[in-house]
């Protein structure tokens, strides 16, 4: 969005994220999770007239949340993979049960002890239970969200959503449901066909990522997305609209 696009870019450090220790994370909380966004969005409002909001997975379901109906954002939402519902495999209902046990009052106390911390040096090498059970939590509200512009409440701003049909981490049934409710001039979908096999993380690479211990020869952790720059293509695009600026 900086390099390419020309945007200005501030990026909120969520609560419990980017640390050496993370320690599961314990205590953290949605709430936190928006304080530490409405803190970024009230520091680009101070700079700058027009304000879009945008993330991947979770940061998507976050940036929905918060810029859907939110006065302060005037600009676009732009969503990558975003985490509106848990994948549910080859059965319809698994997905759904997914997320109802994660907001279970006992579920935090089935944390495994395994590091967070692994070879990969952008993300941890699996999610926590604790903000699991904080995003099952966002799912709901954005959920509750879609039902309202379904019975028609006006979101009067563009949409742009990036997801790969081979994405086996979010319901891509609930992405394409987004496009369903909003009017069409105001959603613009980039849709990776399967045969790429584009992985969950792996939609917002441009160049594949290699395991901090890399040494000659080793295969890359994460594969970059084969038309990255197509799908930045199509967010200019829709930055050119009139009503997507």
């Amino acid at each position: 969005f900086y390099s390419i696009l020309g945007y200005d870019v501030y990026i909120p450090l969520l609560q419990g994220h980017g640390l050496e220790k993370p320690e599961g994370m314990d205590g953290v909380t949605l709430k936190e999770w928006k304080g530490n966004v409405r803190f970024a969005i009230k520091k680009a409002r101070e700079r700058a007239d027009s304000v879009s909001i945008g993330g991947l997975s979770m940061g998507g379901a976050l940036a929905f949340n918060l810029g859907c109906f939110g006065q302060d954002i005037n600009g676009g939402v732009y969503l990558f993979a975003a985490a509106f519902g848990l994948d549910p495999g080859c059965f319809p209902l698994v997905g759904k049960v997914k997320e109802w046990l994660l907001r279970l009052p006992f579920i935090s106390f089935l944390e495994p002890n395994r590091s967070l911390i692994g070879e990969n040096p952008y993300r941890y090498n699996r999610v926590s239970i604790n903000s699991a059970v904080e995003l099952a939590r966002l799912m709901v509200e954005n959920d509750k969200m879609l039902h309202e512009i379904e019975k028609g409440r006006a979101v009067g701003k563009g949409f742009f959503s990036a997801w790969s049909e081979s994405d086996d981490v979010v319901d891509t049934e609930a992405l394409e449901r987004l496009g369903n409710v909003l009017p069409e001039t105001d959603h613009v979908a980039f849709i990776i066909p399967k045969e790429h096999e584009v992985d969950h993380a792996c939609l917002v690479w441009k160049k594949s990522v290699f395991a901090i211990s890399v040494r000659p020869g080793d295969k890359p952790l994460e594969q970059a997305n084969p038309l990255f720059r197509e799908m930045v293509g199509a967010i200019s695009r829709c930055d050119s609209h009139d009503d997507f600026a």
